[in-house]
């Protein structure tokens, strides 16, 4: 297990710095912004010991604390009873590089954005305009 929190620890890294102003951006115009995320038990301890999380001030919701993980509905509702949204989930938009998780997310009502380009903030910033919230 050491050896997959050691590589974990090298590819998770911090945020984008051009995801980051994103972020920030969003913030600033009101929405929320949290994390939606599958992981283990020791990783999870990991990056939370590391502050990987702290872009996230809005918080965020974990598999391994909810009990369920993508592309599971549960998750997604954990995820919009944080933010308040359980009743109104096409107010949210959930952002993944995964298909089945983006598929999982419509299945409810979550508006969503699929990102396998990571690093190009560009081509968030055109998805999220296409879907109205304008940066």
């Amino acid at each position: 297990m050491a050896e997959h929190l050691r590589v974990y620890g090298i590819l998770s890294g911090e945020i984008d710095s051009e995801i980051q102003k994103l972020i920030i951006e969003l913030e600033e115009k009101g929405y929320k912004n949290i994390f939606c995320t599958n992981t283990e038990p020791e990783v999870w301890e990991f990056n939370k010991k590391r502050g990987l999380w702290k872009n996230y001030p809005d918080g965020g919701v974990a598999s391994v604390e909810v009990g369920v993980g993508k592309p599971d509905l549960g998750i997604y509702k954990a995820a919009l009873r944080l933010v308040g949204l359980l009743n109104q989930p096409e107010k949210a938009v959930f952002v993944d590089d995964k298909s089945d998780y983006i598929e999982a997310a419509q299945e409810i009502g979550i508006k969503t954005v699929y990102y396998p380009e990571y690093g190009r903030s560009e081509v968030l910033r055109k998805q999220f305009s296409e879907l109205g919230i304008g940066l």
